[in-house]
């Protein structure tokens, strides 16, 4: 099924052999058929490179980089070679189910609920999160089908909406336009600084409310590699700044005030997001409680409360 134009799916990946020919062989088995996969192989050291080579499929781009750039810059080699009109950044070692693409893109060729197409900013699903092993653990929060990009935002910040970058397709065009994924400015928050932006400039955001993509938790995912949670919640900083200027860009005096008021929850969330990787290892408590004190401004506060109470049994899923 391709309704629609070219659609472009971009899979950056590092020594991710056992995890990345999964990754491919998810969007080679899309129901849209219609696409571009654009994988950009960041000079891995393992026997990624060869087994991405034993794949024979025409929508396939490989990409082999002479020596490793980063994670955000190999993000926009995908970007950069992508010719679809549409784009979705898909981690290497999470999964869409077979009908992602198509129901994804629908709304940019038809429209939604009334809405016409040119007023949608990004298309969504809730990930259905899975251990290494592919176990199943929760489906993250979805959203309504339709919302302003501003209350998507703000359910962001505030931990009731449950979205992640390999789960999110917007306009290639779009992407583009902000240069990409900026790790000078937003470091690992650099997908959310692109389609944030993006997505802020436009009326209307639609969730696909089904769990079309499996993200996988473990070990190895960025929270667990880069940055302390000072680090973080410094990148943070500028990415709620940045939000901020594309609505007052656009003379939405209202949608600043709102994430204005919530920027303390979505820095809480932040901090306890990379926390949480601490689980289980040496000293975990001490490291826990020393930076809920360290950042007691936006940690010891009701909000952080009710979340723990709602949502701690998390803690206790992962291992």
């Amino acid at each position: 099924m391709s309704t629609g134009g070219l659609i472009s799916v971009g899979i950056p990946t590092w020594n991710r052999s056992h995890y990345v020919l999964d990754a491919v062989q998810s969007c080679l088995n899309q129901t849209y058929e219609n696409l571009q996969i654009v994988v950009c192989d960041n000079a891995s050291t393992d026997d990624t490179w060869q087994k991405l080579n034993s794949i024979q499929d025409p929508r396939l781009c490989l990409i082999r980089q002479s020596s490793n750039v980063g994670g955000a810059a190999n993000s926009n080699t995908c970007l950069q070679n992508a010719r679809g009109k549409l784009f979705l950044l898909l981690c290497d070692d999470d999964l869409l189910e077979p009908t992602a693409i198509e129901k994804l893109s629908k709304p940019f060729w038809e429209g939604f609920d009334g809405v016409p197409p040119g007023s949608i900013g990004l298309t969504w699903t809730p990930p259905m999160n899975v251990d290494q092993n592919r176990r199943q653990l929760w489906v993250t929060r979805s959203g309504p089908p339709i919302e302003s990009p501003v209350s998507l935002m703000e359910g962001l910040f505030i931990g009731t909406r449950g979205i992640q970058f390999s789960g999110v397709l917007i306009r290639t065009a779009d992407a583009k336009k902000y240069g990409g994924y900026d790790a000078g400015r937003h470091k690992m928050l650099s997908d959310s600084g692109n389609w944030g932006r993006a997505m802020l400039e436009y009326d209307h955001a639609v969730c696909v409310q089904e769990p079309l993509m499996r993200y996988t938790v473990h070990s190895e995912t960025a929270t667990s590699r880069e940055g302390t949670a000072e680090d973080w919640q410094a990148w943070g900083e500028k990415l709620h700044e940045d939000f901020l200027a594309v609505l007052r860009s656009r003379g939405d005096s209202k949608g600043e005030e709102r994430l204005a008021r919530v920027k303390n929850h979505f820095m809480a969330n932040l901090t306890v997001t990379v926390l949480m990787r601490y689980k289980g290892k040496p000293g975990w408590v001490r490291v826990f409680m020393k930076e809920m004190w360290r950042s007691r401004r936006f940690m010891l506060t009701p909000f952080v409360a009710k979340r723990m109470v709602k949502d701690g049994w998390k803690l206790f899923r992962l291992k």
